[in-house]
């Protein structure tokens, strides 16, 4: 569908982007055209169309024609004039075609008001359509056509030969069109996404449209971070990411090469070491999953008589076969764990997983378990012996005083499988490049198998599993610190060490531990460090305004009943940061608590919840529960009160204002007092323009929190259509392929019937209602909005000129200004919150 925009008056045309006005530039109010007016009359840009809205101002009119809503703005900011420039000509309802006078207006006043009159004609764009526009004239007479804006669906349904409308989602078409732009395979690594946005590292940043990216319905900006490629989409940037790596076009090495791709160089190292974790561990964590809660039914089943007790591996034939399932599952899935990380790393950097897979099972291999129980005193041990002491059983290479360095199983072990999936891709690559081809098949994998396990059995595996075990015996000092203070500061770093992706190579030594008789003081620990979060990602559901974020934070929360926190870290509490702080410390004085109480794990068991069956007596079971509440409550409470979304717009410009005179170096304190009062002065009318301002912001933070609060009903109405859609095409497609085999014709009047369904259903009416509450909430919002927009732009542009003017132009302190002057956008996530950090060693002039 078209609308074709005629000229309104004498004037000349130019695109949107290119209007002063940030608000309009940026197509927050719809995509159009800029016009700049020659003269004072104006006529109908529509050739038919119905007058919708006038504004009491007069200075800006809402057309309709069909379900399209145009509006009119003459001039920026001229809604402080109260219409007195302007003479309407028309009024609500009124049918009007391009012969049709509607207002005219007093050019010269609007420039003797140093106001500008560019004037923008715009159209709304929503989830279902987008706006294409087409400038058609540069310049042009009042009437004259000089524009197309050409209405694109979004919902694009094609039959198929099944005749049933082909189902497709916004998020397999946003998909489809970012990798469309993002261009060759080779040019980006595998996409993963925070909370809001689609990221993505691009080797080549020239072949990416930026501009072309943020024309896509569901993208609200784009931009680049160094060379990390950032599409904001908002809270469905999840469905997008999962859409995008289903593609089948997606390459495979693009999906899981990054670092062969991209020149890490140009990425920081807490950025390599993120997305190699990433890239590691997300596709073995449901194993993980599993295996834990294979040890909480085994745990279950055991204590409450189901299955017998199994201890010893060389008995399992003395019992039934179902308890022997169980210990399998519950011991061996775990106590392989380096077989999954080997793997995993090998797919991840695109090297051969049939060579990761025969090392790994060769360095866990049940050979390595002997019938005797080997040699137990150091002294009676030598080179090439099978010895079993200092925690360690295996062919003894050499001691360091009591302590074997061994050949033999890394059963339960993660370091040395790290290093021996390195070797892998080094290995293969360099035997890859000089074997002949004649060759390659026969000989290949057994040098590069054969040399990895030499390396990891004689050189490295010894080092990694000392390093491992060292970390163990480091953490494991931690129950020996007095009143519980051990247990206190493990449940603090635990969290922390779960964002290192270092948690797993210490955790797994004391599950081993306990899985071989000890009970384990420091196990509680991860749970008091999981409820904490979960405390604070509650406590921040509930403070929020922002009703997307909201329902973020509650949903991340489920898998925590599992022993999962990544979700509620990575989404929640990590990136508003005080909280995970917060959270993080609360953890300290609970683990104290279980410290002092002795509370200790006696059997292994699952995670999260899972975790209680461990525990031996119903009142250990009590005391343990009692725990989780408190670390739950507590973390709530604390992050309720300490908690705030949004900065206070007056104490944050101080703050700038405080750094800045912290960051000069003064001979006494005097003149740091004297020179701090002379920035206050100078800052004077901004500070009162923020100040006389608070009212604005309030109501601003509670329109944009009405405007999410139906932007979330939207989307929960267009979830539960796609879903219902989604079901009734499986249904078809069953139909289907059942007339097919029995041409039946009650089948196939029950597929029609289905189809008819299938065909109309929507919940277009409802979510129509929906929309119009939100355009009705905007438009009623639009002057507010603008002039507060227009206020705040330019207490920003003033400040910068101030910190010009006194020669304080470090981007940081910039930063601190912008945050506070736009801390209601930061804080829906609409703008992103810039760096303060300030280095104390900053030299800069004084006030003069």
């Amino acid at each position: 569908m078209e609308l074709k925009i005629y000229a309104p008056v004498d004037c000349e045309i130019k695109e949107i982007e290119k209007c002063s006005d940030k608000v309009f530039a940026s197509r927050t109010l719809g995509n159009g055209i800029v016009i700049i007016p020659k003269n004072n009359l104006f006529y109908s840009p529509l050739d038919k169309g119905t007058v919708e809205l006038i504004f009491d101002t007069k200075h800006a009119i809402y057309f309709k024609q069909d379900k399209f809503n145009l509006l009119l703005h003459v001039g920026m900011d001229t809604v402080k004039l109260e219409g007195k420039p302007f003479e309407i000509f028309i009024k609500k309802d009124d049918q009007i075609s391009t012969t049709n006078k509607i207002l005219s207006v007093d050019l010269e006043m609007l420039k003797k008001e140093n106001i500008s009159i560019e004037t923008p004609l715009v159209v709304e764009e929503t989830s279902d359509y987008k706006i294409d526009v087409k400038i058609l004239k540069r310049t042009a007479k009042a009437g004259e056509l000089i524009a197309i804006f050409e209405i694109k669906n979004i919902k694009v349904h094609d039959k198929n030969d099944l005749n049933i409308k082909n189902i497709t989602n916004k998020f397999q078409d946003t998909a489809k069109e970012i990798k469309t732009i993002l261009g060759d395979d080779n040019n980006y690594s595998s996409p993963y996404n925070c909370m809001t946005r689609f990221r993505t590292v691009i080797k080549d940043k020239k072949k990416v449209s930026l501009s072309k990216l943020k024309k896509i319905a569901l993208v609200k900006d784009a931009l680049f971070q160094g060379n990390e490629l950032q599409i904001i989409i908002g809270g469905e940037v999840v469905k997008v990411v999962e859409e995008f790596n289903k593609l089948k076009e997606f390459s495979k090495k693009s999906l899981d090469t990054p670092n062969t791709i991209i020149n890490l160089d140009k990425i920081n190292l807490g950025r390599k070491i993120l997305m190699t974790i990433t890239g590691v561990i997300s596709p073995i964590l449901g194993i993980f999953i599993a295996a834990g809660l294979f040890a909480g039914i085994y745990s279950i089943l055991s204590e409450t008589k189901v299955i017998h007790q199994i201890d010893d591996l060389s008995k399992i034939s003395e019992h039934d076969i179902f308890s022997a399932i169980m210990f399998v599952l519950f011991k061996f899935i775990l106590s392989s764990i380096g077989i999954f990380f080997i793997v995993s790393i090998v797919k991840y950097f695109d090297g051969n997983i049939y060579f990761a897979l025969a090392v790994g099972i060769a360095l866990t291999s049940r050979g390595w378990i002997p019938v005797t129980e080997g040699i137990k005193e150091p002294e009676l041990a030598s080179f090439g012996k099978w010895i079993n002491y200092g925690g360690k059983s295996g062919f003894l290479l050499f001691n360091i005083q009591t302590l074997p360095i061994v050949v033999g199983s890394y059963e339960g072990g993660v370091l040395p499988f790290i290093t021996a999936g390195a070797f892998i891709i080094i290995l293969d690559k360099w035997v890859g490049k000089w074997i002949s081809p004649l060759v390659d098949t026969i000989f290949r994998g057994f040098i590069v198998v054969s040399l990895t396990l030499i390396i990891t059995w004689f050189a490295f595996g010894p080092i990694m599993g000392l390093v491992e075990f060292g970390m163990f015996k480091i953490f494991s000092l931690f129950e020996k610190i007095p009143f519980g203070i051990g247990v206190g500061l493990y449940a603090m770093f635990w969290q922390p060490l779960v964002l290192t992706g270092t948690h797993i190579a210490i955790s797994t030594p004391i599950d081993l531990s306990l899985w071989q008789g000890n009970a384990s003081l420091l196990y509680p620990a991860y749970n008091i460090a999981i409820f904490t979060q979960v405390g604070a990602a509650i406590a921040i559901a509930i403070r929020t305004k922002n009703f997307s974020f909201k329902r973020v934070a509650i949903a991340s929360t489920a898998g925590s009943f599992f022993g999962i926190s990544e979700p509620i870290i990575y989404g929640v509490t990590l990136p508003k940061l005080k909280p995970f702080v917060i959270a993080c410390l609360v953890a300290f004085p609970i683990g104290v608590l279980s410290g002092l109480l002795k509370i200790k794990l006696d059997y292994p068991s699952g995670w999260g919840v899972f975790e209680i069956v461990g525990y031996e007596t119903t009142f250990k079971k009590g005391q343990i529960i009692v725990i989780w509440i408190l670390s739950f409550s507590s973390s709530l409470l604390i992050n309720f009160f300490f908690y705030k979304e949004r900065k206070n717009e007056l104490k944050h410009m101080k703050k700038g204002i405080n750094l800045i005179n912290k960051s000069i170096l003064f001979k006494d304190k005097k003149d740091k007092k004297e020179n701090y009062l002379k920035l206050i002065e100078r800052f004077d009318v901004e500070l009162k323009d923020i100040l006389q301002s608070k009212k604005d912001y309030n109501n601003y933070e509670k329109y944009l929190s009405q405007i999410s609060k139906l932007e979330l009903k939207l989307k929960l109405l267009e979830e539960r259509e796609q879903k219902k859609r989604e079901q009734l095409f499986k249904k078809l497609n069953y139909l289907k392929t059942l007339y097919d085999k029995k041409q039946n014709k009650k089948i196939l009047d029950k597929f029609k019937t289905l189809n008819d369904f299938y065909d109309h259903y929507n919940l277009d009416l409802k979510k129509e209602d929906v929309r119009n509450n939100i355009s009705s909430l905007q438009k009623k919002n639009l002057n507010f909005v603008s002039a507060l927009t227009t206020k705040k732009n330019k207490i920003y542009s003033d400040t910068i000129t101030k910190l010009k003017d006194i020669g304080q132009v470090k981007e940081e302190f910039k930063n601190i200004f912008y945050n506070a002057i736009y801390c209601v956008e930061i804080s829906f996530q609409i703008l992103d919150q810039k760096l303060e950090y300030i280095k104390k060693d900053v030299k800069v002039n004084h006030v003069k």
